[in-house]
């Protein structure tokens, strides 16, 4: 075989294997692309999420603060015979709950 037929060979082959090297990192870069678009959103997602369970936080925080208060001069009435036993007990039965509530948030906004 002559030596400029099998240089253009050669050239024909490295044009192709260029293309194919081409081709793969284009495709490699448009997969990069939608993963980074795909976490983007997520990240996205999450602020919003955060932003909705820190809303949930601050409300509970501010009904715990005014439960204690509420209980807190329940027992003052209930020590003078004001108020009776059980419904002093079902308040701090609630009061219970609105912790329970806020550490639920709390946690969520930790796993987020």
């Amino acid at each position: 075989m002559p030596d400029a037929l099998q240089a253009s060979e050669l050239a024909s082959e490295i044009k192709d294997a260029i293309a194919d090297q081409k081709e793969l990192f284009d495709d490699r870069r448009m997969i990069l692309q939608s993963q980074t678009e795909i976490l983007s959103s997520r990240i996205e997602q999450t602020l919003e999420q955060i932003e909705g369970l820190e809303l949930q936080r601050s409300a509970l925080e501010r009904r715990l603060e005014n439960f204690r208060t509420m209980v807190d001069r329940m027992k003052s009435g209930e020590s003078r015979g004001l108020i009776q036993t059980n419904i002093l007990s079902q308040r701090q039965d609630e009061l219970i709950q609105i912790e329970s509530d806020l550490g639920g948030i709390i946690s969520q906004i930790a796993l987020a």
